[in-house]
């Protein structure tokens, strides 16, 4: 019952109701001045014609007079003034409606984006400090043998791993955004860094999902290590956030021409068309976190997006066969694959 009442009461609603009565309202002005103008324009030829009757003049003689022609011109004059004044309102009355109606979206769709990252935010930073609580919990109140406190370990290394992760996110996200971030730029073997990243990555999640990588050897860039290392790390995770156990994850790295593709695909659940154009906005994920499952912040592909760009590259969404994504980024090149490509951070 509150929750129809605060709609009811909306200020989104009595604007758009305010709107309603302005347009309403400017209408019947217009029209209200048209009857005025014609209703004034019969009043005056009855008036010439009722003079012109005085000195035996006939309706045809008197609508030849110049008189007459005055009335008929000021009534057109009258009628265009009103309808252009009238037209140019409404014209800006729209434009201006438009204008506050997407501020009125941008507004609300920001809210919900704040809503969803702080919903997502708190989630990612509770679950991993609570599990690492519970390590040293466990390891001060009970004795527990070699094996398994090697376990207990080796799991809050990982949430420590995906706090670190959290932090670096959040500040690289900040950086690019402000554009106060900075790269090393050095020439680099791509191949040999992808390969490494992506067979740790594999090894880390070979019982949740298939690896397959086909990356073409020495193919060199000339870029920064940590923005490529982050490049790679996003996508990936990206890519087992939203496929399923046995889902395949590939990646592909080649050379065509004067440009290097690089692609990241897998077979999960795939990207909607109308979400294609708003993944890579900051914050942004698809669906809500009152009831998503899957973990993050929505700064990973903001963070790819903005690195890609950053080197002067590109990097587009499609659709997998028969079923996922593949994410293909293109980077312009230049010599051959052993030498070092010139892309500027």
């Amino acid at each position: 019952m509150l929750k129809n009442l605060k709609h009811i009461f909306s200020p989104l609603l009595w604007f758009y109701a305010l709107v309603v009565y302005v347009f309403a309202m400017s209408v019947w002005w217009i029209n209200l001045h048209l009857r005025n103008n014609r209703d004034l324009y019969r009043l005056n030829v009855e008036l010439l014609e009722m003079e012109g009757e005085k000195y035996g003049k006939t309706p045809q003689t008197i609508r030849s007079t110049p008189q007459y022609a005055h009335i008929e011109q000021h009534f057109a004059s009258q009628r265009t003034m009103i309808l252009s004044e009238g037209a140019v309102f409404l014209l800006i009355l729209s434009l201006g409606v438009y204008r506050i109606h997407g501020a009125f979206k941008k507004e609300l769709s920001l809210n919900h984006q704040q809503r969803n990252f702080l919903l997502s935010i708190t989630h990612e930073l509770k679950s991993p400090l609570a599990a690492l609580k519970l390590v040293v919990q466990t390891l001060l109140n009970r004795q527990l043998d070699p094996e398994k406190q090697k376990k207990l370990l080796h799991n809050a290394l990982n949430d420590t791993d995906r706090l670190h992760e959290l932090v670096e996110n959040l500040l690289l996200a900040a950086k690019l955004e402000s554009q106060s971030a900075s790269f090393s730029l050095q020439p680099l073997c791509i191949s040999d860094l992808l390969q490494a990243l992506f067979d740790e990555f594999s090894e880390k999640y070979e019982n949740l999902r298939h690896f397959e990588s086909r990356i073409e050897t020495d193919v060199w860039l000339h870029a920064d290590p940590l923005a490529l290392q982050s490049l790679c790390i996003n996508l990936l995770d990206n890519a087992l956030k939203y496929s399923r156990q046995g889902d395949t994850i590939s990646c592909v790295l080649f050379t065509k021409g004067n440009e290097l593709h690089w692609e990241v695909a897998d077979s999960g659940i795939g990207i909607a068309a109308a979400d294609k154009k708003k993944v890579f906005e900051k914050f942004y994920r698809v669906g809500n976190e009152d009831t998503r499952s899957t973990k993050g912040t929505g700064l990973g592909l903001f963070i790819v997006h903005e690195l890609v760009h950053m080197m002067r590259g590109s990097i587009s969404i499609k659709d997998n066969k028969p079923r996922g994504t593949v994410f293909l980024l293109v980077f312009p090149v230049s010599g051959n694959t052993s030498a070092a490509y010139n892309i500027i951070v």
